[in-house]
């Protein structure tokens, strides 16, 4: 008798999200379905409203997107330059069962929802849990369980009713409170799991008015990286010592505290000669750094992996000067590579950074603070120096590890 061939039999993942490659938690999105795609009983797919990889793997929902004109109108009409980055005006582009049939016809053993604004109805959240389909939320900003604002600040509104909204003001006030309830109509009597990248997260989810304990659970996953693909950065003998960060004008990346640092280096004008930057964004900060005569290299961006990965080996330092955030992702990228980390004491790295053990955690929002850590790190020894890489690179081991963590999740999905 032949040998009969038993077809192996693999769970299906479908995840969602607003693009595949494009921000940095679709991006991520994009990595977690990649990486599940990579194991042998997974059949993972991703929708998106709008694809820009080549991957056949990734399915465009059939949608009309909203009416550009009115939504500018609306981001007219917010406070404080969006700083709470509110785009959720009610307006869901995927409303109709038939736009997600074709997830249904697939029987997926779970979906993965990573950010949400107006993408999905909450309405179509609830059918698709009503299939026995298991659901997930990945929390990678605050989305899914405020009135709209991906960034809460100092607003707590999100623990009640989302009413006096700052993010809108007057005239599109009751869109948040509209949207929260809307999601709790549908949402919060079903069985959802969230993922949390952070203490901090799991904190505010556990105290909203959205999360009901005796219907929800709780998943600790950090943003994670198949750590195969990353490499230590080995340290080469130069005379100046390079950070490294993202540059941004959203309020919340907190550039300005950077600038104010840079402001105080200046005051020791030699100071300025051991510093190097490596840049990844827009330009904001390249007019400051080229009046101050401090050298750098800038990338408006890197869609390459590996190339990525080599952004951050050319590094001594990453600065995360965020002063609200999840991560953020590169965070994750800097420890993987075993570069250490300055950051203020947000997101993911108020858990998982130790001062003068793989970087340094800054407790207090505070330029001359900032200014203090960047002028050590300028006269740190070498063999202190090598001693956080190694640590570095073992915190991405024990919190950052894709493979560890999604087989976690696996377990979560099959039971």
């Amino acid at each position: 008798m032949g040998a009969i061939n038993k077809q192996i039999m693999k769970d299906k993942i479908i995840h969602i999200s607003e693009t595949d490659i494009s921000g940095g938690s679709s991006y991520y999105g994009f990595r977690v379905h990649k990486y599940f795609n990579s194991l042998k009983n997974i059949d993972s797919k991703m929708y998106v409203l709008k694809k820009y990889s080549k991957d056949n793997t990734i399915k465009i929902f059939k949608h009309k997107p909203n009416i550009k004109f009115f939504n500018k109108i609306n981001f007219f009409l917010l406070n404080k330059k969006n700083r709470y980055s509110f785009y959720n005006f009610g307006k869901y582009v995927i409303k109709e069962v038939s736009q997600v049939q074709e997830i249904i016809d697939q029987k997926p053993k779970a979906i993965i929802l990573y950010n949400n604004s107006n993408i999905i109805h909450p309405k179509i959240m609830n059918y698709l849990i009503s299939k026995k389909i298991k659901f997930f939320f990945y929390l990678t900003d605050m989305e899914l369980i405020t009135g709209g604002c991906h960034y809460y600040f100092e607003c707590e509104n999100f623990k009640k009713e989302c009413n006096n909204c700052p993010a809108t003001g007057f005239l599109l006030n009751k869109v948040a409170n509209k949207n929260l309830l809307t999601k709790k109509k549908n949402l919060i009597n079903e069985k959802i799991t969230f993922l949390v990248p952070n203490k901090k997260i799991r904190k505010d989810l556990i105290s909203s008015s959205i999360f009901n304990k005796k219907k929800h659970s709780i998943f600790d996953f950090y943003l994670s990286l198949n750590l195969k693909n990353y490499f230590e950065s080995e340290k080469k003998d130069k005379k100046k010592i390079i950070f490294s960060f993202r540059s941004s004008l959203n309020p919340r990346k907190g550039q300005k505290y950077l600038i104010e640092a840079i402001d105080q280096l200046s005051k020791e004008k030699k100071l300025l000669e051991l510093i190097h930057f490596n840049i990844l964004g827009d330009k904001s900060i390249i007019r400051l750094l080229d009046k101050k005569k401090i050298s750098y290299n800038f990338y408006s961006s890197i869609n390459n992996e590996k190339k990525l990965i080599n952004f951050y080996r050319n590094s001594d330092f990453f600065i995360n000067q965020s002063i609200q955030d999840a991560g953020p992702t590169m965070v994750s990228e800097s420890l993987a590579c075993g570069i250490p980390v300055i950051s203020f004491d947000v997101g993911m790295s108020k858990d998982l950074i130790k001062n003068d053990f793989n970087g340094y955690l800054i407790k207090a929002k505070s330029s001359i603070l900032l200014a203090k850590i960047l002028r050590k790190c300028l006269f740190i020894n070498k063999k202190k120096i090598t001693e956080m890489r190694k640590n570095s690179r073992n915190t991405a081991k024990r919190y950052l590890d894709l493979k560890k963590n999604s087989q976690n999740l696996l377990n979560i999905i099959r039971d």
